[in-house]
């Protein structure tokens, strides 16, 4: 499934937690791993161009700062060899840190990147909270966001499923990870009913939207059986079920992963909306930005390209 994953490492705190991640992930299944830093470079206008430096010492910075972020990476790149049994590939980048990312994945065609997310890190490093949410929106791979500083480790993972075609390629993802890791794995389905004021309703229509939520809530729930059942058959891994018969998608899939102290929320970028199916593009980010959990966003095909300036 994985064949190229790459790490982006800011060579903050979150670095080795990142590092881990993607070593564990190539090592289980066999890919090669790139380690990649980019060094954010600062773009003057003309008109400042040497009002604080020369252009040629700034240069200057920026050589000497790519040479410490090289000799950085090697030592992670030994890290990571004792863990995936070979040795990744380096390269150090200057630029706008999402083009940079985007650029990189695109050159290596890889299938995975890995990236942390935090908010503020000090010095010239770009601010990787925003970074991180326009990769895991724009980029042609798919992309698992490590939100803890901790060990790494994946001994429990949540998919939270609609049915639909993103959905389901999520959920082959998500077994797979759990299959590598003997990790137990929860399939998540919230119905998310139609909002209406019943109150100002008149009673027979009040009886029609009951009836079809009811009738709804019965067909998802025998899917969600039947899905359990054919993951079962496999024999890849311990699978459970949950059915929520009412509520909002983020909150109840944020819930169940603290409760039941989930490592990994595998999901979809986007689904299809209605009254009977989860709107994954806005649900996967606002659990992406709410979690405490480390989160696998599933691209279903490769996008264009964006830039940013």
């Amino acid at each position: 499934m994985f064949k190229k994953i790459a790490a982006s490492l800011d060579l903050s705190e979150y670095s080795p937690t990142v590092l881990e991640a993607a070593a564990n992930i190539a090592g289980k299944f066999g890919a090669e791993l790139y380690l990649l830093h980019v060094l954010e470079k600062k773009v003057f206008p003309k008109d400042l161009e040497g009002t604080f430096a020369q252009p040629e010492e700034l240069e200057d910075i920026y050589s000497s700062l790519s040479e410490f972020a090289q000799q950085e990476l090697l030592k992670y790149a030994e890290r990571a060899k004792t863990i995936v049994g070979r040795e990744p590939t380096i390269a150090v980048r200057q630029g706008h840190p999402v083009n940079q990312i985007l650029e990189f994945i695109e050159e290596i065609q890889a299938d995975l990147i890995v990236i942390g997310y935090h908010r503020k890190v000090p010095g010239i490093i770009a601010e990787l909270g925003a970074v991180t949410e326009k990769i895991a929106r724009h980029a042609p791979s798919h992309v698992y966001i490590v939100k803890e500083k901790e060990q790494f480790k994946i001994k429990s993972v949540l998919a939270p499923v609609d049915f639909s075609e993103r959905s389901k390629k999520s959920l082959e993802i998500a077994v797979q990870i759990s299959e590598k890791f003997k990790a137990k794995l929860s399939l998540l389905y919230v119905l998310e009913t139609p909002k209406i004021d019943r109150e100002n309703l008149p009673d027979t229509l009040k009886w029609k939207v009951d009836k079809f939520i009811s009738t709804e809530g019965e067909r998802e729930k025998y899917q969600l059986e039947a899905l359990t059942r054919q993951i079962m058959q496999d024999e890849c891994c311990v699978v459970t079920s949950v059915f929520v018969d009412s509520g909002e998608p983020v909150p109840k899939i944020l819930e169940y992963a603290d409760d039941e102290n989930v490592d990994l929320i595998v999901m979809a970028t986007r689904g299809v909306s209605g009254l009977k199916r989860v709107l994954m593009g806005s649900v996967t980010e606002k659990v992406i930005r709410k979690s405490r959990q480390s989160v696998l966003v599933v691209r279903g095909e490769r996008v264009g390209k964006t830039r940013f300036k």
